[in-house]
């Protein structure tokens, strides 16, 4: 709950307790009422102190609350119906008396205080009380559901709002004297303090409108609008607010904006940074491009009805592409916002669309026996990947910044993962992205995968308490971080840090390093649904529910700390053996144990590291032939030779598998890829090694990985170090 000043827009308070049901200012802005359960807070709004509590004796909850005009006295209903009135000088209850209404939501008090109204927004029952005996002066029933009430300045109209349009009824009778905005629903709608005109909120199909009426129901001015649910004349009458997502505020006589147009009047949905990081861009029901150096809105174009729920730079960062809700596809020119190409993915398929490191815009066609990554500006096959099986819809598909994996999601989070290179299936990977048990479907169309830039990793998203970390390599769970309804994630530039978001509203920042956590941000209302870092790293974006983007300086809290744990020659031992195994969590462990020795561990590294030289491919050709070989003996030496190969063996051995082979061969070939692990055991090593010297940010680490990098381009530990040369894996 916020309270904002109406003149500057500047946010005075905000409140963030669980449990708030319902809230009123007082007339004079001096108290605010907050009802939790069946108590009531009395607070002075300014400050935010705790004036009073007040406890109902009854058990029910609170449902609403009303000041009388002189803020002397609070009336209340709970959900049973029961009216209460208090003092609220002295905190005690005056009187109460049975409303017989159920579940009221709906309580006002007439200005001159002479009755108490309220309303049941299940039966449409709407009953009036005189202020002062507490007496049933009238009621009447609607036939809808009721949505607002509010009285004239005179006391002696009632203008009430529901599911079927607005009435005005005589507060003495009940009778209805008119009736306007028929057939549509309304969500509230309020007087003017000198009750010449009526605001009301209404909602038709896909659109809604702020409406002002005047006193005889005749249309005076309508404002097309979007996410608002509650609305109030200025003082004076000559300004109309808005609020819902965001406050908005218009001129009541030309219902023009008071305000210049600041960003987004709905959730944020999807962020994204160009890559000269000179701009960030914001989807919800618009699409805002900002310069991060001022924080000035540079353009703002809307994309129809459908709130976008994806946004990405080109390569160039000359142009953003935009997705919709039905999965339509834009490209804008930066700065303009001029359109320059439309696109419905289901013109040619059904999917997730983004713009890869290549700047491919891609599309995923869902169709038995295949799926087709297509190229959406030409709709040429980019790749054919191999059918999982079973009715799926594939709902979202990433790759990987090495271009050499695919992981793709369906809307219920079942995982797969493919090959880029011959879009072969690599199931491994895929059951182990998978939860043992099926997760429910979920609502809400938020991405659930994520690479870190060096493709070392991938996370998921598939608990509702948790994010997986996994290491593509070993096919295994590097760490698990523990989150409060999880919904989004962003690796660092450097890989060495991780920004995380739940529906807490909190976004936590982690070491990979430390593998701790460094940082709370908090200052978001409502659920984080993106996070982005700048290219630099210094700064995260992030897009929330409550219409914000954020901008957090994050540079200080991933800075590196001195490292001087000791290590024996034994302890390297242990952690240069772990570092080959196939659970990537216990490799982990002692990865973390060698970045944390520093500098020293470079020359135990050295020793055992060595540039790669090259395997003899034709003699490994000729053994992989020999699997098939007529005579076993000759079969048994052909796989022991492999298996001494190790890592040179692995690529061609690939290969071959994908060639036709006999049943004989092809179970040789296959077992002896499981003895390696999914990328050799010491092929892990190397890599990870690789990824220790990365961590360690040093000239005399820089200069190790040089030197790797200068053996034979085959070889797994020379690709991993000039890979990190090449800017992949190094910042």
């Amino acid at each position: 709950m916020c309270l904002w000043d109406t003149g500057t827009g500047e946010l005075l308070r905000s409140w963030s307790e669980q449990g708030m049901r319902t809230a009123a200012l007082s007339a004079d802005e001096s108290v605010l009422a907050v009802a939790r359960g069946h108590e009531i807070g009395l607070y002075d709004p300014h400050t935010g102190f705790l004036l009073r509590k007040l406890t109902s004796k009854s058990l029910a909850d609170i449902s609403a609350v009303a000041f009388s005009r002189s803020r002397n006295h609070l009336i209340a209903a709970d959900e049973q119906g029961l009216i209460q009135v208090w003092n609220c000088d002295s905190g005690n209850q005056e009187r109460s008396f049975p409303g017989g209404l159920e579940t009221p939501r709906c309580l006002i008090v007439t200005p001159d205080g002479n009755s108490i109204v309220a309303s049941s927004d299940r039966t449409g029952r709407v009953r009036i009380w005189d202020g002062m005996t507490g007496r049933v002066s009238s009621e009447f029933v609607l036939s809808q559901a009721t949505r607002s009430l509010d009285a004239r300045l005179d006391g002696k109209v009632l203008v009430v709002a529901g599911t079927a349009g607005i009435q005005l009824r005589d507060m003495a009778t009940g009778r209805a004297l008119r009736a306007f905005a028929g057939g549509l629903s309304v969500t509230q709608a309020r007087y003017s303090a000198d009750g010449h005109k009526v605001a009301a909120i209404e909602n038709d199909v896909d659109t809604q409108s702020l409406v002002i009426y005047d006193a005889s129901g005749s249309e005076i001015r309508r404002i097309p609008c979007s996410g608002l649910d509650s609305v109030a004349f200025a003082r004076d009458g000559q300004t109309v607010f808005g609020a819902g997502w965001t406050i908005a505020s218009w001129d009541a006589a030309s219902g023009k904006p008071c305000r210049k147009d600041s960003g987004h009047s709905s959730p944020v949905a999807a962020v994204a940074v160009s890559p000269d990081g000179k701009h960030v861009a914001s989807a919800g029901d618009d699409l805002c491009v900002w310069s991060i150096a001022d924080e000035r809105l540079v353009c703002k174009v809307h994309d129809d009805q459908y709130a976008l729920d994806a946004v990405s730079f080109t390569a160039s960062g000359n142009e953003l592409v935009t997705r919709n809700a039905m999965n339509r596809f834009c490209r804008w020119e930066l700065g303009t916002g001029r359109l320059r190409s439309r696109r419905r993915a289901g013109d040619i398929g059904t999917g997730a669309a983004y713009v890869s490191a290549t700047d491919r815009l891609l599309v995923v066609v869902t169709a038995p026996p295949g799926i087709e990554v297509r190229n959406w500006q030409n709709e040429d096959a980019i790749k054919e990947l191999e059918w999982p099986g079973g009715p799926i819809v594939i709902d979202e598909i990433v790759e990987s910044p090495d271009t050499r994996t695919y992981v793709g999601c369906t809307r219920t989070d079942q995982f797969f993962a493919w090959s880029a290179a011959d879009g072969r299936l690599l199931n491994e990977l895929g059951q182990a992205l998978n939860p043992e048990q099926g997760s429910p479907g979920r609502l809400e169309r938020r991405s659930r995968v994520a690479f870190s830039p060096d493709s070392r990793l991938v996370a998921v998203i598939r608990q509702e308490d948790s994010f997986h970390i996994w290491e593509l390599a070993s096919r295994t769970e590097r760490f698990k971080l523990s989150a409060h309804a999880p919904i989004g994630l962003a690796f660092s530039p450097d890989g060495r840090g991780l920004a995380t978001a739940g529906k807490d509203g909190a976004i936590r920042l982690w070491d990979q390093d430390s593998g701790s956590e460094v940082g709370l941000l908090q200052g978001h209302r409502g659920n984080v649904n993106c996070l982005v870092f700048a290219p630099d790293g210094k700064r995260l974006f992030s897009g929330a529910d409550d219409t914000t983007v954020v901008a957090w300086d994050v540079a200080s809290l991933f800075k590196s700390s001195p490292r001087s744990d000791q290590l024996s020659a034994a302890a390297f031992a242990a952690c240069w053996q772990d570092l080959q195994q196939s659970d990537a969590a216990q490799a982990s462990h002692a990865m973390h144990r060698l970045v944390a020795a520093g500098p020293a561990i470079i020359p135990f590294l050295r020793r055992h590291l060595q540039p790669g030289e090259a395997a003899d491919q034709a003699q490994v050709s000729k053994l992989i032939r020999a699997l098939d070989d007529d005579r076993y003996d000759r079969r048994q030496d052909a796989t022991r030779a492999l298996e001494r190969l190790g890592e040179h063996a692995g690529p061609a051995l690939h290969k071959a598998l994908g060639q036709p082979m006999s049943v004989e061969a092809r179970s040789r070939a296959e077992a002896i890829l499981a003895r390696l692990g999914p990328g050799g055991g010491s092929a892990l090593r190397s890599t990870r090694a690789i990824e220790v010297l990365e961590r360690l940010r040093s000239p005399e680490a820089t200069a190790l990985i040089q030197d790797l990098a200068k053996g034979d381009k085959s070889s797994p530990i020379s690709q991993a170090a000039q890979a990190s040369l090449h800017g992949l894996r190094l910042p």
